[in-house]
């Protein structure tokens, strides 16, 4: 998903271009400001409509579980994704996922980036849900093109609302692509 700060990334159109380009199968907007940045790429026309990474991730979770796909998360902690685990278990109980990795809060030394890349791939997934937030998910996943096997999905905030721990915004605010001030507003600012 592309956020606002994504503005900032303007800067560098090569970046963007490999990241909501040539490197990503499919490119959808959440927000307004993600909207109108990749309007600015040629990536959508009046005729796309808006898809919330919280409403994807668990519509492509079932389409997974029915289709035998295995799934796999990179990012967020170790306490989400534990928790992640349990609610997957409960809500999509034949759902094959075999990687949950939580890197850690720096940068990655070429050693460890190449060990994930190859632990990745051993891994056999099909899907990757990429938890880094914006703009590192969008990074990561630019410079992981052609390395990683699977299709990568950046999914931003999404797992604490898909397990329950942090409440969604209203209707009416995910409408008017207002989620980020719900979510300022309640002490998680993901933008």
């Amino acid at each position: 998903m592309l956020r606002v700060e994504h503005i900032r990334l303007r800067a560098d159109p090569a970046l963007v271009r490999r990241a909501l380009g040539g490197a990503a199968g499919a490119r959808v907007g959440e927000g307004p400001g993600e909207r109108v940045v990749l309007g600015w790429e040629g990536g959508l026309d009046a005729h796309t409509q808006r898809i919330a990474g919280m409403d994807l991730l668990p519509e492509l979770l079932s389409t997974c579980e029915k289709a035998g796909l295995k799934v796999g998360f990179y990012g967020s902690t170790e306490k989400i994704l534990e928790r992640t685990k349990m609610h997957l278990q409960n809500k999509f109980p034949q759902l094959d996922c075999p990687l949950f990795f939580s890197p850690p809060f720096r940068n990655l030394t070429e050693t460890e980036e190449l060990e994930i890349i190859q632990m990745i791939n051993h891994s056999g997934i099909h899907l990757l849900f990429v938890v880094l937030g914006c703009p590192k998910q969008e990074k990561w996943m630019a410079r992981m093109n052609g390395k990683v096997k699977g299709v990568m999905v950046g999914i931003g905030g999404a797992l604490p609302v898909l397990i329950g721990s942090q409440k969604r915004a209203p209707k009416w605010m995910q409408e008017y692509g207002l989620e980020w001030f719900f979510r300022l507003q309640i002490g998680r600012a993901h933008v």
